[in-house]
C-alpha cells in the first residue's frame, strides 16, 4: 500500500477558525492514480495553460481542477482519502513555546495520528510506503522524523513494514493530496459543501482532535 499526505493550516492572528490539518490518500497503485490525475489535468484546463502543478491555494484550482476532480466525467481510481486536524484553540501548552505556536511539533503529532488510525488495513500489507510532502522545517530532523513513526506503525503492526520518505510537489500523487487538503480546508473554513466532493471515498479521522 502508499500512502500520500500534504499539510493545510489556518493560523493566521485575528481570524476565526484557526486550524491545522493533515490529509491525504492511500493506493495500491501509485501509477494509476498519478495517471488518472493527469488525465484530470488534461481534460480541466484550457489547452494554452501550463499543465505543471497547481497549487489548491491557486484561483486556477478554484476555477478548474476542484470543479472536476472526483467528478463522475473522470472517475478516480480506488482509493481511500483520509484528514486529521486540529484546532488552535483546543491545543496543550505543550505545543507552544513563549507563547509561539510550535508548527513542526503539532505537524508530527496530527501525521503520526492519521498513520496510526488509518492503518487498520496495514493487516493485511506486507510493506506500506508513506510519502510525505516535503516542507522547511525548524525544528524537523526529516531522517529521524522518518525512523520515529516507522518505529512507532511497527510496534502496532508488527507483521508489516513501513517506510516513511519525503518527496516533492512535482510528483502527481503529492499534488492529488495537496487537491484533498484544499477540499478540507474550504471545509474547516466553514464551507461544508465542499466535503461532498469526495463522496463515499473520505473517511474522515480526528476531525476535532484534542492533542
Amino acid at each position: 500500500m502508499f500512502i500520500y499526505i500534504d499539510e493545510t493550516f489556518n493560523l493566521e492572528k485575528g481570524t476565526k477558525n484557526q486550524f491545522m490539518a493533515v490529509a491525504g490518500f492511500s493506493t495500491a497503485n501509485p501509477g494509476e492514480t498519478a495517471k488518472w490525475y493527469k488525465k484530470v489535468k488534461r481534460k480541466a484546463l484550457p489547452a494554452s495553460y501550463p499543465k505543471g502543478e497547481i497549487k489548491s491555494s491557486n484561483a486556477l484550482s478554484d476555477l478548474y481542477i476542484l470543479p472536476y476532480i472526483f467528478s463522475p466525467e473522470c472517475p478516480a481510481p480506488e482509493i481511500t482519502v483520509f484528514a486529521a486536524s486540529q484546532s488552535k484553540n483546543l491545543l496543550s501548552q505543550k505545543y507552544y513555546y513563549k507563547s509561539k505556536l510550535v508548527y513542526d511539533r503539532l505537524y508530527i503529532n496530527l501525521v503520526k495520528k492519521v498513520l496510526l488510525e488509518s492503518s487498520k488495513t496495514f493487516k493485511r500489507e506486507k510493506v506500506t510506503i508513506v510519502t510525505l510532502d516535503s516542507f522547511k522545517t525548524k525544528l524537523i530532523n526529516k531522517e529521524g522524523l522518518s525512523r520515529t513513526i516507522e518505529t512507532e506503525l511497527k510496534l502496532e503492526y508488527p507483521e508489516s513494514d513501513f517506510r516513511i520518505d519525503f518527496g516533492t510537489s512535482e510528483e502527481a500523487n503529492l499534488q492529488i493530496a495537496d487537491q484533498i487538503c484544499g477540499i478540507i480546508h474550504s471545509h474547516l473554513y466553514g464551507n461544508k459543501k465542499t466535503l461532498t466532493k469526495l463522496g463515499k471515498k473520505v473517511n474522515l479521522i480526528y476531525l476535532e482532535n484534542k492533542l
